[in-house]
């Protein structure tokens, strides 16, 4: 559904955008094949080019694609040649780190004024990158568009069967200015009309700059969420904070705060779900994956009397859309397979050290991740996240998926970086 706020922004009439609307509201958007997806991308391929040529800034994509070799000179002017096709992209490709600090500012658009007041959303800091987080501009339409995106992959992700319920994000609420995952994510659901609460509160510590440490746990909130006898709930949360409910060390505070709160087990009544992101990041080494971490607290987490299912979230603060998994009992192998928007071409890279597109991956192949999103206005997203995953084939869904599988380490990054254009 198309919003007002959408209508009335400057860009709306612009041939490309109307062409992505159609496609966002074409019923068969998430009933394709990988090849009938792999079609529409390519049909938006050159129309998608010629947006960022059409509203270039001080010729930054126009040297790009020159470079890239993307261009070609005729009698009416600079265009794209008609035989680019998906696997350009990566040529085109940035690398997470180069979107620090102000390094967004490179690629936007010509219609964005950075000195108007655009939502800008950080990366958690985890890293500790010496360049800080990662910074992302985001104008209405692209945040329109987004909600749309994102809405689609999730209800695909619930098979259709989404019920309004109680909602629980366990971060808190200031987050939602400054992470876009928290933003989206609230909106997603809000529009959706479900209670949205926040299952944590930040501290006061002018010591502690990363926001995430300052987190404690809002336990009013909590008791009133976990107590509830809605259904269905859904519950968002981290890696880390299910590791805090659920799996810390029984001590005798320990168990007296989970007592206060009614769980174990978290009820989440008929048609509840578990929705975890971040994956491990702070969490005890002795959980290897995220299968690790659920094996141990899954038998906790219930919904109309069976395991809850989980929908795992790769939501990359400089993706435009969230990879899901189709919703699924968390013991199961397929719950852990990761599916793009049907509108973010994905394609696997070799290696740090040769950064050629692996074509036709077979199932099971690791290769870095390298993503675009047709859906991205702002400026052109094609990123080398430095994520190692593996190619998952699959013959019903709308594209192929992967697993999730480690993050680069810095000296394989760098690699990277100096490969980028």
């Amino acid at each position: 559904m198309i919003s007002g706020e959408l209508t009335q922004h400057k860009l709306y009439h612009d041939p490309y955008v109307q062409l992505l609307l159609k496609h966002l509201q074409d019923t068969t958007l998430f009933r394709g094949t990988p090849d009938s997806t792999r079609k529409r991308q390519q049909s938006l391929l050159i129309p998608f080019l010629e947006f960022f040529l059409r509203h270039d800034r001080e010729n930054y994509y126009a040297h790009l694609f020159r470079r890239k070799g993307l261009l070609e000179e005729s009698a009416a002017g600079v265009q794209i040649k008609k035989d680019v096709q998906l696997k350009d992209l990566v040529r085109l490709r940035i690398h997470s780190d180069d979107l620090r600090e102000n390094g967004q500012n490179n690629c936007l658009i010509r219609s964005i004024d950075l000195n108007q007041n655009h939502k800008v959303f950080l990366s958690s800091g985890t890293t500790q990158n010496t360049k800080g987080p990662v910074k992302i501009l985001r104008t209405p339409l692209t945040i329109q568009l987004g909600h749309m995106l994102n809405e689609g992959l999730n209800n695909w992700s619930l098979g259709g069967k989404f019920r309004t319920g109680l909602t629980l994000l366990q971060m808190a609420p200031e987050m939602k200015d400054s992470m876009w995952f928290a933003y989206l994510g609230t909106r997603v659901m809000e529009q959706r009309g479900c209670e949205v609460m926040f299952g944590a509160r930040i501290r006061q510590d002018p010591e502690e700059t990363n926001l995430w440490r300052k987190l404690e746990p809002d336990k009013k909130t909590l008791h009133h969420f976990f107590t509830s006898k809605s259904a269905p709930k859904y519950f968002i949360t981290s890696g880390i904070g299910l590791y805090h409910l659920l799996l810390k060390p029984n001590k005798f505070q320990h168990f007296l705060y989970r007592y206060a709160l009614g769980i174990p087990p978290i009820q989440l009544g008929d048609g509840g779900v578990l929705m975890t992101g971040g994956g491990l990041k702070r969490v005890p080494s002795e959980y290897q994956t995220m299968q690790d971490l659920m094996a141990s607290a899954t038998h906790n987490i219930l919904a109309g009397g069976n395991r809850a299912p989980i929908v795992d979230i790769l939501g990359l603060t400089e993706s435009m859309s969230v990879f899901l998994n189709r919703a699924a009992d968390p013991l199961n192998e397929d719950a852990w397979v990761k599916y793009p928007h049907p509108l973010t071409y994905v394609a696997l890279v070799e290696s740090p050290q040769n950064l050629n597109l692996i074509s036709n991956p077979a199932s099971g192949m690791k290769g870095l991740l390298f993503y675009t999103n047709f859906a991205c206005l702002d400026y052109l997203e094609a990123v080398l996240s430095g994520d190692f995953v593996r190619h998952a084939s699959t013959a019903n869904c709308p594209q192929h998926g992967f697993i999730y599988e480690r993050r680069l380490k810095e000296n394989e990054g760098f690699m990277i970086r100096e490969g980028c254009g």
